[in-house]
């Protein structure tokens, strides 16, 4: 229970035992030092009581922005509402506040990200569905994006790289000129056929060789755990035993001893394959029996271990395995799966907790490890700037599992430690991980591309908020008519209900298994903040142009030509935010052209005008949005190509090949 151990361990005179110890041979006498609460097991279970959830970044990230968000937006709806009472006079009757309100509003609300929480909770719960059907039950709706950012995970050798069952390595023969090793194998599949024996090993040698009644039997003994062998008298070849060693009497026993122990530590199981001549008889093997070949056994490495090791290995995603097992037995089944140095290896057997941190970034392999043990790598490593996961079914894992960022568990594992798991392997089987990381991967991706596009408009708004009271108190007693917030909330509806709302949650939904990199809320800001300022500083020309000659016959025009700039600017940064385009992406980009398009006819030429706005005759209108539009496209491109290309754009200038 506590180390998972699959062969026996010798124990002396003032060594621990724990309760669920089997004594396998010979006899002790032991004290209970401690029963009930007190129990060791009992301690490890009430610890995981105390265990809080890790937030996630992306939650902390998107909890700090809106917080700052809302600061600003306060402090500017304050100046606003300070503005429109001086300058016009908003509150001095209902009719003045209702004519303002509408102003006010479409100040406030158009800085504020609406529906960027909601794309991000919605995107975490179609993965917890899409994984629910991939049998992955989801405990924790943020567990999906932190281990997509996992840099290092830490498993057990038992029930996680192997599934706790037997296979056979090997069969190493001793004397190939009487019994050559296709005769071996032939005699122990008719054993089985005879025997119908069902044990691990049984069922071990049978996936190995097959049950084939190649030679008749005459006789046998079927396993028996007081005996430790199986033996068969078949006919034209003799008797056939196999079992432990030390439970059969050999000749030339000192032959194999040696290849036995050194197996042994390597944290194989051995049986050894014997010969007589003589006949079963009275249930009893013959004496003196001849050793003619080394069954080499191991734990059944799962079927696609190797593969979803290799898996993380290429996604940069180190590998440790902590076990309580053997040393060398867990190194020999993490070098077979692939694990980056698993030659190098440590027991931290009687090991302080002190000695434990300084080597924990030398090795990828640990044997011999308490659940204390466990607990102080896993810190270790998070204090060490690691993004840790923890797969952990039993107990002796919990510690360590409520200290790791994200843990894992399965359904067979006990139930202490699904509790404490924020992921849990309803099939049991490691190799779901890779889809969990996909769906994490598919979440942060998207979310980083899509709130880009909310971003985008409230730095505009921001940006241009900040603009007009500023221009106010400037121009203050120098202009006939007050400048304020010119907009309304309807004004916006083409880039919030169309390129931003529908788009970004369409694509969010987008497979992506794109590796992740850099800081989420950077990637953000990198795409937003130039695309918001663009669109902001050539609204402010606009304005600026018209308060100061004059050169449009009023504000309605400058704010009709505003809706018809910024809604046309707002599919320029969706085109950017699809960019690697396929035909999902090119699909939501006609789509969200043609809604924009009627939603304006609608605006235009129905008695519904949604956006607020009027057909635009002046050919010098249409020039000065022509104008506009071409100078902001080609910003928004210039600075999307040095964003997106700037590694390569800098490798040209060294001169290094891209």
């Amino acid at each position: 229970l506590i180390t998972g151990e699959s062969i026996p361990i010798k124990k002396i005179a003032g060594d621990y035992i724990y309760s669920g110890t089997y004594v396998v041979s010979g006899s002790l006498r032991a004290r209970v030092d401690k029963v009930g609460a007190d129990n060791y097991i009992q301690q490890l279970q009430s610890k995981s009581k105390e265990y809080r959830r890790p937030k996630s970044q992306i939650y902390a990230k998107l909890n700090y922005l809106f917080k700052i968000i809302s600061i600003i937006v306060i402090l500017i709806g304050f100046v606003v509402l300070i503005e429109k009472g001086i300058m016009e006079d908003a509150f001095s009757s209902w009719e003045h506040f209702v004519n303002n309100i509408g102003q006010i509003a479409g100040s406030l609300i158009s800085m504020i990200p609406s529906g960027m929480y909601l794309l991000a909770s919605t995107s975490l719960a179609v993965g917890t569905i899409a994984l629910t059907k991939k049998n992955v039950l989801v405990r924790d709706l943020y567990s999906t994006e932190t281990l997509a950012r996992v840099d290092t995970l830490c498993i057990d050798k038992t029930g996680t790289i192997t599934d706790g069952s037997m296979s056979i390595n090997k069969i190493e023969v001793i004397d190939n000129k009487r019994f050559p090793k296709g005769k071996i194998e032939a005699c122990i599949s008719s054993i089985l056929f005879a025997t119908q024996d069902d044990n691990f090993t049984a069922k071990a040698l049978e996936d190995y060789l097959g049950r084939k009644e190649i030679f008749r039997c005459k006789n046998y003994i079927p396993f028996d755990s007081s005996i430790k062998y199986t033996a068969a008298t078949l006919e034209d070849v003799g008797t056939i035993i196999y079992g432990a060693y030390g439970f059969i009497d050999l000749i030339n026993d000192k032959l194999i001893k040696g290849k036995i122990e050194n197996y042994s530590k390597h944290g194989f199981r051995v049986l050894v394959v014997g010969y007589s001549n003589k006949d079963i008889k009275n249930d009893k093997i013959p004496n003196k029996i001849t050793p003619i070949a080394l069954i080499i056994i191991q734990d059944r490495i799962r079927n696609k271990a190797k593969e979803t090791i290799n898996w993380f290995i290429k996604n940069n995603v180190n590998i440790k395995v902590i076990s309580g097992d053997n040393p060398l037995t867990v190194s020999n089944i993490a070098e077979q799966v692939g694990i980056v140095n698993a030659d190098r290896y440590i027991s931290l057997e009687g090991m302080e907790l002190d000695e434990v941190k300084k080597i924990v970034e030398n090795y990828n392999v640990f044997g011999r490890v308490t659940p204390e043990q466990k607990e102080v790598i896993i810190k270790t490593l998070r204090e060490n700037k690691h993004n840790v996961a923890m797969f952990g079914d039993g107990v002796n894992d919990i510690l360590a599992m409520k200290s790791a960022d994200v843990s894992i568990s399965v359904k067979s594992g006990c139930r202490a430690a699904r509790d404490i798991a924020s992921l849990v392997l309803t099939n049991n089987d490691f190799e779901s991980l890779p889809e969990i990381v996909s769906q994490g991967r598919r979440v942060i991706n998207n979310l980083q591309r899509t709130c880009s596009l909310f971003l985008t408009k409230t730095i505009f708004s921001i940006s241009l908020n900040i603009f007009f009271i500023l221009y106010s108190i400037i121009t203050l007693n120098k202009l006939n008519q007050p400048v304020t917030w010119p907009f309304l909330t309807n004004n916006f509806y083409a880039w919030e209900i169309i390129t931003i709302g529908i788009a970004a949650f369409l694509l969010a939904l987008e497979p992506n298994n794109e590796k992740l990199e850099g800081n989420f809320l950077l990637n953000i800001f990198k795409k937003s903040i130039p695309n918001g300022l663009i669109i902001s500083i050539t609204i402010m020309a606009l304005f600026i142009y018209t308060y100061s000659t004059k050169g449009l016959d009023s504000i309605d025009d400058s704010i009709t030509i505003s809706v018809y700039f910024i809604s046309i600017t707002s599919f320029f940064v969706l085109m950017q935010t699809c960019y690697k385009y396929n035909f999902y992406r090119i699909l939501i980009l006609i789509g969200s052209a043609l809604t924009m398009s009627l939603m304006f006819i609608i605006s235009l030429y129905s008695k519904f005008n949604l956006l607020e706005i009027y057909l635009l005759k002046d050919s010098s209108y249409i020039i000065t949005l022509i104008v506009l539009l071409a100078i902001s496209f080609i910003a928004m491109l210039i600075v999307f190509v040095l964003t997106t290309f700037y590694k390569n754009i800098k490798k040209i200038f060294k001169g290094d090949k891209i």
